[in-house]
């Protein structure tokens, strides 16, 4: 499935080799929720044509307040010789510029990672990754950094300041939070949290690692010759990696707390 920016205006192209010859054409386009967001309108074809072209204005490809992406398809009707009728559909992904928006989309764009990941080894599946698949691992990443409950603290050793933000209002304090907020944390939270990013981005694309084969029940791996054993027992579920907790488990608050409604 391509995908494109939103607000971009693009020509589509729809193979249409299988009509032969081609005499006349119709399309229309529906979202991914089935609302007709261009009405059957009629499509000009010749005779020798073996694709269509439909103009796609940046009026029906620019998101709603609060909308991260949508899919559009095209429906298009060909008749060819004979009136026979042939039906074609192409679906296309639109989405938020590439660009990842602080804190909401990630905790930093992609370009910085690549610079935070310079000074973290092992992150093979990450330095091998190509620019889109790192920006959806940063993503996730974020999501499940998230989760997580913080309790950040300034440099002075003694002054404490909560982050914890009201449930249901503010969930976990980013919600909402502006990037000049973000870069208002303290520093050595922002130096930590990053360095948690990419490694729990790097545990995101290598997708099958020794961790998440333990949750999932294995108890020994066989590669060819080689054999890694599990301990048995269900491990404890900590949202992220082991190796990325590392970075930020002084921030992270696992107090119960327990309030009157």
């Amino acid at each position: 499935m391509k995908i494109y920016d939103a607000g971009e205006s693009f020509a589509l192209k729809v193979n249409i080799e299988d009509v032969g010859i081609p005499q006349e054409g119709t399309y229309r386009i529906v979202d991914h929720a089935g609302v007709v967001v261009v009405p059957e309108s009629r499509l000009e074809v010749f005779g020798d044509d073996t694709h269509a072209e439909i103009d796609i204005s940046h009026t029906i490809t620019t998101l709603a307040e609060g909308e991260r992406r949508k899919m559009l398809t095209v429906e298009l009707v060909v008749f060819g010789q004979d009136q026979e009728r042939f039906k074609f559909f192409e679906s296309v992904l639109i989405q938020k510029s590439s660009q990842l928006e602080v804190p909401t989309d990630s905790f930093m764009t992609v370009n910085e990672a690549v610079l935070v990941s310079m000074d973290i080894f092992g992150v093979d599946d990450w330095s091998a990754a190509d620019s889109d698949d790192r920006r959806r691992a940063l993503i996730e990443a974020t999501h499940r950094l998230k989760q997580l409950r913080y309790k950040l603290f300034t440099e002075e050793p003694f002054d404490h300041v909560e982050f914890e933000a009201i449930a249901d209002i503010i969930p976990y304090g980013f919600e909402g939070m502006t990037k000049e907020q973000f870069d208002d944390l303290p520093p050595r939270f922002l130096r930590d949290v990053k360095l948690a990013l990419v490694v729990e981005a790097n545990e995101v694309l290598s997708g099958d690692s020794a961790q998440e084969k333990r949750k999932s029940g294995v108890l020994s791996d066989t590669v060819g010759e080689t054999s890694q054993m599990f301990r048995s027992g269900r491990p404890m579920d900590t949202i992220i990696s082991n190796r990325a907790m590392s970075h930020v488990k002084r921030w992270v608050d696992t107090a119960w707390r327990v309030r009157r409604g």
